[in-house]
C-alpha cells in the first residue's frame, strides 16, 4: 500500500510541476467553473493565486514523498 501511495504522490507531483510550468509560461485562455456555477476566464500566465496554490501543493507533496520513501525503506 505504501508503494502505491508513493507512486500516486509522485504522479501528482509531476502533474503539479506541469501546472506550474503552464501557469508561468502559457498565454492561452483558461476557463474555471466554480461550485456555484459561475465561470471565470483568465490567461494562464496571469493567475498568481493558482500559481501560489500549485507551488504550495508541490511543497506538500514533495514532503509527503520524502516521508513515504523513508517508510518504504524501513520496510525493506
Amino acid at each position: 500500500l505504501l508503494k502505491n501511495k508513493l507512486s500516486t504522490a509522485k504522479e501528482f507531483s509531476k502533474n503539479v510541476l506541469e501546472t506550474i510550468d503552464f501557469l508561468k509560461t502559457d498565454n492561452c485562455k483558461v476557463e474555471m467553473v466554480h461550485a456555484n456555477g459561475t465561470l471565470t476566464t483568465f490567461v494562464g500566465a496571469q493567475n498568481e493565486k493558482l500559481l501560489k496554490e500549485a507551488e504550495s501543493d508541490l511543497e506538500k507533496v514533495n514532503k509527503l514523498i520524502v516521508e513515504l520513501e523513508e517508510e518504504v525503506k524501513q520496510l525493506n
